[in-house]
C-alpha cells in the first residue's frame, strides 16, 4: 500500500509549478497525469536511466587538491571581466568594434551562417539568454502554511526521484545532486558574481540579499545540477549565427525553469535558491562532475553519457535534503589523452596540445587546485570578438559529441569506458566518417529542427 506523503491535488502541483492545468505549452510538453506527489516519486521520469557502461565511481576522474582549492571570484574569469585584465583596455576596445564590423560585413556579403537571418535568429535566441532571475525565488506560490497542510517529508532518496521527475516535466535533461561540505564541494561556490555581488555562507535561519551580497543559509546544503539540449546538428554548424541559436536558447530556457522549480519547493515548504545570472552561483563544469553529470574534458567542458558536448549545465541549491548522485567514470580523460583532435584544429590555438593534464594554471583567469587541462582563454575569445559571434568549433569537433542513437556510438563509448587501447582508432574512425563541423552551413534553414532545437 502507498504511503501517501501530501495530498496536494494535480491542479495545485501545476499551479506550484507556474503551469496550471494547460500543461507547459510554451515547452511544447505535455505534463504527466500526476494525482499526487506519490505518483510523482513513482514516475518512470524519477529514475536516472543510463547506460550499462556508465561507472558509479568513489571519486571524479579528474584530481583535484582540496587543499589548494579556494572559492574563486567568478569576476576573474576571462568571460567575465578576466579578459580585460590580460589584453588591456585599447585591446579591449578594438575587439569590441572588430567583431560588430565583421558581422556587417558578412551580412551583407550573404555569407552561408552570417546571413541577415541567421543573425536575426542569434537576436532573436540571445535577447534574453542573460537576463537576471531570482536568488530568493519570487515567491508567489501558496507555502503549506497557507494551504493549511503540513510540509511534505520524505527520504533523500524520495526527494530525489521527486526532483528528478519534477526538473525533467520542466524541461531538464540530466538531474544530479551533490550535498555541499565545507572542506570539498563548498568550494566550488564563488566568492562573487558578474553583478558584484558576494556569497556569504552563514549559519541563518533563512537567506537574504542586498545591492552587493547574497547570503546562503547552512541548512541550505543540496546542489541540484541539471542539464538543458543543445542541438547537434546546429552544433555542428559552429561558428555561425545560427548555429549560436542552440547555445543561446538553454539560457533563456534555464530561468524560465528555474522560476517554476522554485515555486514547487516552496510549495513543499523548502526554499530553493538559484541562479540570479547563468553560472552565477559556482562553476558548473565541478558541481557537475561530482554530481555524477559527466566529466572534465581537455576543452575544460563537461562530456556527459547522454549528450557528449550539446548541453548546457545550471545549479540551483536547497535545504531539502537530497541523496547525492556519486562521480562517474567513462573514460572521458584517457579518451582525451588520445585524441587531442580539438586542440589540433582549434582555430584560436587555445587548446593544449599536452598529453598530460597538469596543476599549474596558465594565468588569474584559472583556479589552482585542479589537475587539469587548460585553455590559453585570452586566445580563444580573441577569436570570438573576431568572429562577431562565439566559436564552440571544439564542440563540432569532439568525437564523443555525437548523437546517442547510432549503434556506432553506444559501441564506442561502452569500449572507451573500459580499455584505452582503441581510443586512437576512434579517432581516426571520427574523421573518416566525417561527424563533425559542416562546410554547408545555409543547410541548417532545410533541416528539420525539433522543438526548442533539440535532438
Amino acid at each position: 500500500m502507498s504511503k501517501y506523503h501530501s495530498t496536494l491535488s494535480r491542479r495545485e502541483f501545476l499551479k506550484a509549478l507556474g503551469l496550471g492545468t494547460a500543461g507547459i505549452g510554451a515547452a511544447a510538453l505535455a505534463p504527466p497525469v500526476f494525482r499526487d506527489l506519490d505518483e510523482v516519486l513513482t514516475s518512470p521520469q524519477s529514475m536516472w536511466k543510463r547506460p550499462s557502461w556508465v561507472k558509479e565511481a568513489s571519486k571524479p576522474t579528474v584530481e583535484v587538491d582540496w587543499n589548494t582549492l579556494k572559492r574563486y571570484d567568478y569576476r576573474e574569469v576571462c568571460f567575465v571581466k578576466g579578459f580585460a585584465k590580460v589584453v588591456g583596455s585599447d585591446a579591449m576596445a578594438t575587439l569590441g568594434q572588430v567583431g560588430p564590423a565583421n558581422a556587417i560585413t558578412w551580412i551583407k556579403q550573404k555569407r552561408p551562417g552570417y546571413t541577415l537571418k541567421d543573425y536575426a535568429l542569434k537576436t532573436a535566441t540571445s535577447s534574453y539568454a542573460f537576463d537576471p532571475h531570482s536568488f530568493l525565488g519570487y515567491k508567489r506560490a501558496p507555502t503549506p502554511d497557507k494551504l493549511g497542510v503540513p510540509k511534505w517529508e520524505g527520504t533523500p532518496e524520495e526527494a530525489a526521484r521527486m526532483v528528478r521527475t519534477v526538473m525533467r516535466t520542466l524541461g531538464a535533461d540530466d538531474v544530479a545532486y551533490v550535498e555541499l561540505d565545507t572542506d570539498t564541494t563548498e568550494k566550488l561556490l564563488y566568492t562573487y558574481d558578474a553583478d558584484n555581488r558576494r556569497l556569504d555562507i552563514k549559519d541563518v535561519a533563512a537567506g537574504e540579499e542586498g545591492e552587493d551580497f547574497r547570503v546562503l543559509p547552512k541548512s541550505a546544503r543540496w546542489v541540484i545540477v541539471y542539464t538543458l539540449k543543445m542541438s547537434f546538428e546546429s552544433v555542428r554548424r559552429l561558428p555561425s549565427f545560427s548555429g549560436e541559436a542552440t547555445v543561446y536558447m538553454p539560457y533563456a530556457f534555464g530561468g524560465w525553469l528555474q522560476d517554476r522549480f522554485q515555486e514547487f519547493v516552496r510549495t513543499l515548504g523548502y526554499t530553493c535558491y538559484g541562479e540570479a545570472r547563468p553560472n552565477s552561483l559556482g562553476t558548473s563544469v565541478g558541481l557537475g562532475i561530482m554530481g555524477g553529470l559527466g566529466e572534465i574534458s581537455r576543452i575544460e567542458h563537461l562530456i556527459t553519457p547522454s549528450r557528449g558536448l550539446s548541453q548546457r549545465v545550471f545549479k540551483m541549491i536547497t535545504d531539502l535534503p537530497l541523496a547525492p548522485t556519486p562521480p562517474i567514470d567513462t573514460g572521458v580523460m584517457d579518451f582525451c589523452r588520445t585524441c587531442k583532435k580539438c586542440a589540433e584544429m582549434c582555430p584560436a590555438h587555445s587548446i593544449t596540445l599536452a598529453t598530460e593534464p597538469g596543476w599549474d594554471v596558465p594565468g588569474t583567469y584559472k583556479n589552482p587546485g585542479v589537475k587539469g587541462w587548460f585553455r590559453n582563454e585570452p586566445m580563444c575569445l580573441t577569436y570570438w570578438r573576431e568572429t562577431g559571434t562565439g566559436c564552440g568549433f571544439c564542440l563540432a569537433l569532439c568525437p564523443m559529441n555525437r548523437p546517442p542513437t547510432t549503434s556506432y556510438f553506444n559501441n564506442m563509448r561502452r569500449v572507451v569506458s573500459t580499455t584505452k587501447v582503441m581510443n586512437r582508432t576512434f579517432r581516426k574512425m571520427d574523421d573518416m566518417l566525417n561527424w563533425g563541423p559542416r562546410s554547408d552551413l545555409e543547410s541548417y534553414w532545410d533541416i528539420d529542427i525539433p522543438p526548442l532545437t533539440w535532438d
